[in-house]
C-alpha cells in the first residue's frame, strides 16, 4: 500500500473490482465496461487502467492545496477490507470515488462498508455514471454527495464548501444525498481543459499499468487531447452523454509536456489518446503529432476516429511519423443500409474501403468494433455483416453486443417499448446481450 499517503485531507478512490468481474472503469465513456473473471473476490485480475478524469481531479485539488492520497484499489488488487483500512489509515475528511454502471450496487456497496468504518467522513460518487443514474447514487447510504459535472472542475470548491458548512447543492453540477434539497444541474464540464494542471503522475502507482495489445506487458499510460463527441451515433453509444456534444481540445504543447513527462520521468513510452475522435480537427491533431515529431520523443500510440475524419493520407503519414501505430474505428455493423442509418449516421459506407486503402500505405493498423443488435438488426444484416467483414480485411477485430446505456435515448426507448429484459446492470457488458431487436430474441442474437 505504498502509493497511499498517510494524513490527507482528501482521497481519490479508484475502487477494486468485484467479485467474478474485472470493471475497465476508464471504457465506455467512463461508464465502464465490465469483463467476467474467475476471481472469486474483490480486486483485479486483468491489467488495470486509471480513470483520466479521477487522476485529473486529484491534481486539481492538490493545485488548490489540499494534501491529497490517491488510492488504485484495481492497481492494488485489494479487498474490501482492505480498501477500508487504507482510508481510515490515510485519514482523509472527503473522499471522492469512481462508481460505474456494471459494477454499481457492487460499487455503493463498497463505499457504504468504508463509511461505516471511516467515522465522519464524507464520501463524494464522482463519475460519468452519476450523470445518468444520479438517482440510485444518491439514495445510496454509503454516498453524502453526488457529482454529476466533471469532479476535476468542482472538487475543491466542493471540499471548501463542506469545510465552511455551506451548502453544496448550490455548486453547479452536485446532487447532495438529502431529499429535500435535490435539484438537478445537468451541466458542470470543464470548459476550458488548459485549466486542468498536469496529472499528478506522482500519486498514481504508475508502475502497475501495462499494454494489454499495445506495448503489451509494457507501461502504457493513457493521453488526453479533447473531450466530447457531436455525433448522431449518440442515440446508442455513451460519449455524449458522458463528455458532451461540444468539443474542448487541451492546447498541443500541454498534452506533450505530460507526454514528455512521463516519458522522461516514468519510462512510458506507450500510450492510448482516449480522445473521442482524435482527427475531429484536423489543425489540432496535426498539431499535436508536430510537437511530439519537434521534441524528437519516440512514443508509440493508438487512437480512436471515424472513417470520415479521415480525409487524406498525408494525416496519416504524419500520425505515423509521430508514433501512431493503431487507429481503432466504431465499425459497429458491415451491412451498408445499418451503418449509414444507425451505425454510423453521416458517414457513406464507401468511405471504409477508401481508409483502409490509406491505413495500409501509412503502415498503420486498422483495428475494428462491432456491434451485434444494433435496433433494426435482422438476419440478414447479421449476414451481411460477416460477409463484408471478411472482404474488408481489418487487421483486427472485436464484437460485442450493443449495450442500452443509461443516459442514450436508446435506452429510453428500448426500455418503453420492452426490448430490455433485464434491469439488472451487472449484465451491462457487451459480452451478452441484454436488449432484443424488433425482429430477432436474445438467444437468435447470441446465437449470431
Amino acid at each position: 500500500m505504498s502509493a497511499v499517503r498517510t494524513e490527507c485531507d482528501v482521497m481519490l478512490l479508484q475502487p477494486p473490482s468485484p467479485p467474478f468481474v474485472d470493471i475497465e472503469r476508464e471504457f465506455q465513456g467512463g461508464l465502464g465496461q465490465g469483463i467476467k473473471v474467475s476471481r472469486p473476490t474483490w480486486g483485479h485480475t486483468r491489467t488495470p487502467f486509471y480513470n483520466h478524469s479521477l487522476a485529473w481531479t486529484a491534481g486539481v485539488l492538490e493545485q488548490a492545496g489540499y494534501r491529497v492520497a490517491y488510492l488504485d484499489a484495481q492497481a492494488l488488487r485489494m479487498d474490501e477490507n482492505q480498501v477500508a483500512e487504507a482510508v481510515c489509515n490515510a485519514g482523509p475528511r472527503v473522499l471522492f470515488a469512481l462508481v460505474n454502471v456494471p459494477s454499481l450496487d457492487k460499487d455503493l456497496e463498497l463505499l457504504a462498508h468504508v463509511k461505516s468504518r471511516a467515522e465522519g467522513i464524507t464520501v463524494v460518487a464522482v463519475g460519468t455514471t452519476c450523470r445518468v443514474a444520479g438517482e440510485k447514487v444518491a439514495s445510496a447510504s454509503g454516498v453524502d454527495v453526488v457529482l454529476y459535472g466533471e469532479s476535476e472542475g468542482s472538487a475543491p470548491d466542493i471540499v471548501e464548501a463542506l469545510d465552511a458548512g455551506r451548502d453544496v447543492t448550490r455548486i453547479e453540477g452536485v446532487w447532495a444525498n438529502d431529499l429535500d434539497a435535490r435539484e438537478l444541474r445537468r451541466s458542470g464540464f470543464v470548459r476550458d481543459l488548459d485549466s486542468i494542471p498536469m496529472t499528478p503522475f506522482h500519486l498514481l502507482p504508475m508502475d502497475r499499468y501495462h499494454g494489454q495489445y499495445l506495448g503489451a506487458g509494457h507501461p502504457v499510460a493513457p493521453i488526453v487531447s479533447s473531450k466530447g463527441c457531436p455525433f448522431g451515433c449518440g442515440y446508442y453509444c455513451p460519449y455524449p452523454a458522458a463528455y458532451g456534444s461540444k468539443v474542448r481540445f487541451r492546447s498541443p504543447e500541454l498534452v506533450v509536456d505530460e507526454i514528455e513527462k512521463i516519458r522522461n520521468d516514468y519510462g512510458i513510452n506507450h500510450l492510448i489518446f482516449r480522445d473521442q475522435n482524435f482527427t475531429l480537427n484536423e489543425e489540432h491533431a496535426e498539431a499535436v503529432c508536430r510537437e511530439i515529431i519537434r521534441r524528437d520523443l519516440d512514443v508509440s500510440w493508438v487512437c480512436e476516429t471515424r472513417f470520415n475524419l479521415v480525409r487524406d493520407g498525408d494525416m496519416l503519414e504524419l500520425m505515423r511519423a509521430a508514433g501512431c501505430e493503431q487507429i481503432n474505428f466504431g465499425l459497429e455493423t458491415a451491412d451498408p443500409e445499418l451503418f449509414e442509418s444507425v451505425g454510423k449516421p453521416g458517414t457513406a459506407f464507401d468511405e471504409i474501403e477508401r481508409v483502409l486503402e490509406l491505413m495500409r500505405q501509412a503502415g498503420l493498423i486498422a483495428h475494428a468494433h462491432v456491434i451485434i443488435g444494433l435496433p433494426g438488426e435482422t438476419w440478414s444484416s447479421v449476414l451481411r455483416t460477416g460477409r463484408v467483414v471478411r472482404s474488408l480485411q481489418f487487421d483486427s477485430l472485436n464484437f460485442g453486443f450493443l449495450t442500452p446505456f443509461p443516459g442514450t435515448r436508446f435506452y429510453d426507448e428500448a426500455r418503453a417499448k420492452g426490448h430490455i429484459k433485464t434491469e439488472d446492470w451487472s449484465k451491462y457488458t457487451h459480452s451478452e446481450p441484454v436488449v432484443r431487436t424488433e425482429r430477432m430474441s436474445l438467444a437468435q442474437l447470441k446465437l449470431a
